[in-house]
């Protein structure tokens, strides 16, 4: 019952000190999308620009690139890359992943998988008019 206990303990203390490290890389998100945006000129130039074939686009605009760091890409970038990423950090944050471990991972979980949805979004957006 001992060992059980303590490697209850360490796993929901790593699972914790991943969240804590996807919060913490969230602000740090955040902060360098915040601090682009106000260093961003009044007529901004406009959407990204597409790559040979028009599948692949490279930020023009600093506002886009909140998108690519929250999946962990940085332009430019194929359409193929931005699903791969979407859906291995789905899977990765699904909430349903922690639905046993207390409501506060779970909310969590809940934030980090809509800002991903969000950014996904978005960048098929900014694809679609880049191609």
């Amino acid at each position: 019952m001992g060992l059980f206990r303590i490697l209850l303990a360490v796993a929901l203390g790593y699972v914790l000190w991943r969240i804590a490290k996807d919060i913490l890389a969230a602000i740090e998100v955040a902060r360098r999308s915040a601090s682009a945006r106000s260093a961003e000129p009044q007529n901004p130039a406009p959407g990204p620009t597409a790559g040979a074939g028009g599948d692949s686009a490279a930020a023009s605009v600093a506002g886009d690139l909140w998108a690519f760091e929250t999946l962990g890409l940085s332009p430019p970038v194929t359409r193929e890359d931005i699903k791969d990423a979407y859906q291995d950090l789905v899977q990765q944050y699904h909430p349903d992943k922690v639905c046993g471990m207390g409501d506060e991972l779970r909310e969590v979980a809940e934030r980090r998988t809509k800002e991903i949805n969000r950014a996904y979004e978005h960048l098929k957006v900014v694809m679609k008019r880049g191609s």
